[in-house]
């Protein structure tokens, strides 16, 4: 398999995890959460844009949970939460999210707003819904999203 068709499938292999469960992992310590710096895109000054990293089960966080982020604990947030707080938090500190890294450390990244606008297009495919506390519906959130990407 080609890294581009597992990349896809480490994205598809989260959605199904997290609207299934309602929830998404990362790895914590007393100073922060897992990052890296992407491979991928970098900022107006050339430099590779920070990412955080998430996933959709414990165990997932958990492979990863050695060498550099051996001093890391598995910590779990609600999708709802991680959707409008996290990824709109993320999208406005300029990061982008990497979801599913394996100990190859290939992964899914994403702008957080496309990352959530995806999910909740998930979301409404399987007929799941999550609780928001600052939009009156999913579909407000995802016009919101549409919006601030536009």
């Amino acid at each position: 398999m080609n890294n581009n068709n597992k990349v896809l499938l480490k994205l598809k292999n989260f959605l199904v995890e997290v609207t299934r469960s309602g929830e998404v992992w990362t790895l914590e310590n007393p100073v922060g959460f897992a990052t890296s710096q992407s491979t991928l895109f970098a900022d107006s000054e050339g430099k590779p844009v920070n990412k955080l990293c998430f996933w959709g089960s414990k165990e997932q966080a958990l492979d990863l949970a050695t060498t550099e982020w051996e001093d890391y604990q598995p910590a779990m947030f609600p999708l709802g939460e991680f959707l409008e707080q996290w990824c709109v938090g993320i999208a406005n500190e300029g990061y982008h999210i990497e979801i599913n890294m394996g100990k190859d450390f290939i992964g899914y990244e994403a702008n957080p707003l496309e990352l959530a606008m995806i999910t909740i297009e998930k979301l409404n495919e399987v007929n799941a819904s999550v609780p928001l506390q600052n939009y009156l519906s999913l579909q407000d959130f995802y016009e919101q999203l549409k919006l601030a990407l536009s």
